[in-house]
């Protein structure tokens, strides 16, 4: 177990909680970023990442991907396609 330099535990390769995805997406909606348009005010970003002690690019990289799915999901990881043998 880690410990980020804002003092948060962390296990390296393991998702985000859906609970602190969902801390995020409404820290940046309180603190006025738009979902349509994917702006985030000045000093928002930085705002929630001070707040949930976490990074500030973690807090970009999930509001980036509800913007474009519109969920805060991980999704899936890891699947690869079985090789073709050759004859």
């Amino acid at each position: 177990m880690k410990r980020s330099m804002q003092v948060r535990c962390f296990k390296q390769g393991e998702s985000l909680s859906n609970d602190l995805r969902e801390l995020i997406v409404l820290g940046l909606k309180k603190a006025g970023a738009n979902a349509l348009t994917g702006m985030i005010p000045r000093g928002g970003l930085v705002k929630v990442a001070n707040d949930l002690h976490i990074y500030s690019s973690t807090v970009k990289r999930v509001w980036e991907k509800f913007c474009s799915n519109g969920s805060v999901d991980p999704g899936r990881r890891g699947e690869r396609k079985p090789r073709k043998l050759s004859e």
